[in-house]
């Protein structure tokens, strides 16, 4: 039985790991675009108080933009993972579930009673059928726990509004591109009117 079970337990644990490891990733990500989001903010409110550079700023919100765009675009195929590995675990709990559930329900019925209580069982009979019903609770609980385990990899949930932010990203990003020209515009005319001006004598 264990040589059944073992291999899939260690897969078990290899998706397990995998999916610590791209819930980290996840993370990190969502750091980033924190920052980014903080930054682009930043930029935005300098244009709106005219502090800071605002040329600087105006062409700094679209690169920024974009990393967001990236970030976006990794975080979608870290959720696709995500999803599938969750999935994965399931399927592999469930299977190790079931090998693991008629073994210990033959043991539960060898050590219900009445013959497990028996007072003319043999002592060795009944030293092992006390060890047996303390596998019977072990198991038992380890079948507990993995069916908690599978419902919460089943209750993961992977928010799907990407398409939001994007067109929250365009707005942004035209509004950016927008001011930048304009500013631009503004720029040279006042270069071109100070050409212009008489030299002092």
């Amino acid at each position: 039985m264990q040589s059944l079970v073992s291999p899939l337990v260690a897969r078990l644990v290899d998706t397990l790991a995998q999916l610590d490891s791209n819930g980290a990733r996840t993370r990190f990500r969502i750091a980033l675009a924190r920052l980014h989001a903080t930054i682009t903010s930043l930029f935005t409110v300098e244009l709106i108080d005219g502090v800071g550079d605002p040329q600087y700023s105006a062409e700094a919100i679209p690169d920024l933009i974009e990393s967001l765009r990236d970030g976006i675009a990794e975080m979608e195929r870290q959720a696709q993972a995500h999803s599938t590995l969750a999935a994965q675990a399931v399927a592999y709990i469930g299977e190790a579930s079931r090998m693991m559930t008629i073994p210990n329900q033959l043991l539960m019925l060898w050590t219900g009673p009445p013959a497990s209580s028996d007072p003319a069982l043999p002592a060795t009979a009944a030293e092992l059928s006390g060890a047996a019903s303390g596998v019977v609770e072990s198991v038992g609980r380890r079948l507990a726990e993995l069916d908690d385990l599978a419902v919460r990899c089943q209750a993961i949930h992977v928010a799907d509004n990407s398409a939001d932010l994007r067109d929250s990203l365009d707005s942004f990003m035209a509004a950016a591109s927008a001011f930048a020209p304009a500013l631009n515009s503004v720029r040279r005319r006042l270069v071109n009117a100070v050409v212009r001006q008489p030299a002092l004598s």
